[in-house]
């Protein structure tokens, strides 16, 4: 063999090595993110998601159980429930849509559009009308049992918005953990 087909294969060589080694960065990069990114934003959605469906049902009880002008104190004790998540809920926020932003990796992206989308609606039912507006949830139930105190709105009616509420939350953290787990598969293969 000549020298100058041995430095075209050693030069192919060590092009190979490096797309190897970059390979292997890119894997270790995605892993790096995984643990450093994902799964904590994970771990620290899932309390909150627990508290969520506690102030739902615990307010679906309320409005079951108590007379109209008794849910005026309920509402009270809805919005201290709400007030106690705010910080991490905004926290959560600001990290997934930040990241979202700065993060070039569709299902990192992805999963971080899915956790924002967790704690807000973009449906509101009004005077029998549909409306297309992002707002959280928590928000909508206390101005909804505003109007029931008020008398601008049925029980039943609250109570239907909790239920429809209930299950969209529930579809909604399906869908997150399906993307979290889909992300540690991809993240965290060797």
């Amino acid at each position: 063999m000549s020298v100058e087909i041995l430095q075209t294969i050693e030069a192919f060589l060590r092009v190979i090595d490096k797309f190897i080694n970059l390979l292997k960065r890119a894997d270790r990069d995605k892993q790096q993110l995984f643990k450093e990114f994902v799964e904590p934003l994970f771990v620290e959605l899932q309390p909150v998601v627990d508290d969520y469906f506690t102030l739902f049902l615990r307010s679906r009880e309320l409005v079951r159980n108590e007379q109209k002008q008794n849910l005026k104190k309920a509402v009270e004790e809805i919005v201290r429930a709400r007030d106690h998540l705010l910080r991490t809920r905004i926290k959560i926020i600001a990290l997934a849509t930040t990241a979202e932003k700065e993060i070039n990796d569709k299902k990192i992206t992805d999963f971080c559009q899915k956790v924002v989308r967790f704690f807000f609606s973009t449906q509101s039912f009004e005077g029998g009308k549909l409306y297309i507006k992002a707002t959280s949830h928590a928000a909508r139930l206390i101005e909804l049992l505003d109007y029931v105190v008020e008398g601008r709105l049925d029980k039943g009616e609250l109570l239907a918005y909790i239920d429809r509420t209930l299950k969209n939350l529930e579809n909604s953290f399906v869908a997150i953990a399906q993307s979290y787990a889909s992300l540690r598969i991809r993240c965290l293969k060797s």
